[in-house]
């Protein structure tokens, strides 16, 4: 698995770039959210209401629909991004006990550090 990711804010966009792997694990963990909103409780991490996640998937879809190559950009709003590192503290903490994403618990656990390093 070749996993990358960077992220540049400036004002209220965030400019993301990531390889198609980090791009899949994103889609796999919000496609479970998405699906399963309510039994995830994802709406308890940080008030994220159901019409967040929606415009947040669409995103998300739409930057898979129109990559080519190994990396992809999108950008985001500030909102979005939050969301986005929302979702990959949810796969790497509660991954491994949903079935859709078990089998790819480690990779989740890996990407979140990028997405979300651990100061220390």
């Amino acid at each position: 698995m070749k996993t990358m990711f960077k992220a540049a804010t400036e004002s209220n966009l965030t400019q993301l770039e990531m390889s198609q792997d980090v791009l899949d694990l994103a889609l796999r963990i919000t496609n479970y959210i998405h699906s399963n909103f309510l039994e995830s409780d994802f709406f308890t991490l940080g008030n994220a209401e159901q019409e967040d996640l929606d415009r947040f998937y669409e995103t998300l879809k739409d930057a898979k629909n129109n990559s080519e190559g190994d990396l992809v950009s999108i950008e985001m709003e500030c909102e979005q991004f939050r969301i986005f590192e929302k979702i990959f503290w949810y796969g790497a903490n509660f991954g491994d006990d949903v079935p859709e994403l078990e089998d790819y618990h480690d990779e989740i656990w890996d990407a979140s550090e990028l997405v979300s390093p651990k100061i220390s």
